[in-house]
């Protein structure tokens, strides 16, 4: 029953995330498919297309797309999350061996 309910909420929780995202975008004619911050994400007037985001939370990340821009089904976005390219290894290897929370960058705006 506890799953149940879970389900029923996160459904809920992207209709009205769906909903709030219209009336933020009433310029352009994307739609949500997944939940995200609204402030990490602008797009230009008329663009259009699902919008599937990933976002790990990461300080300056954030995705702006401009005017008249066509998103394809099936494209996904991903915010923060990057890979450490300036030490020994670019693995993963405090979150994934030793449980260090931070695994990656945001690159500076």
């Amino acid at each position: 029953m506890s799953r149940l309910f879970s389900y029923i909420k996160s459904i809920i929780a992207v209709v009205v995330f769906k909903i709030k995202w219209r009336k933020f975008n009433s310029h352009n004619f994307a739609t949500a498919k997944s939940l995200f911050s609204k402030g990490r994400v602008k797009l230009g007037r008329f663009s259009y297309g699902p919008l599937e985001v990933f976002d790990y939370g990461e300080k300056n990340a954030g995705l702006e797309i401009g005017i008249f821009c066509s998103i394809a089904e099936n494209v996904k976005f991903i915010l923060g999350g990057n890979h450490f390219i300036d030490g020994l290894f670019s693995y993963s290897i405090g979150p994934m061996l030793i449980n260090n929370e931070k695994s990656g960058y945001s690159k500076e705006k």
